[in-house]
């Protein structure tokens, strides 16, 4: 089963909102997805303004987890 997730204050354009929001929200969605993937079946995707930091992703507007972590 597929899971499509987003985040809304990590998905606005980059300055529409506070630093300290955009870093809990992107904290938030990691977690999610992370919790979500220990679940037997599941795919994450992760929707959003540039599917996170290009340290974990490449830099693409949708990302896909799986248990084995970002793909």
């Amino acid at each position: 089963m597929k899971i499509a997730v987003i985040e809304h204050f990590t998905s606005l354009p980059p300055g529409a909102a506070p630093a300290d929001l955009v870093a809990q929200g992107r904290a938030m969605l990691e977690a999610c997805a992370a919790d979500l993937t220990r679940r037997p079946g599941i795919e994450v995707v992760i929707a959003g303004r540039d599917a996170l930091s290009p340290r974990r992703f490449s830099p693409v507007s949708v990302s896909r987890w799986s248990a084995a972590g970002a793909c």
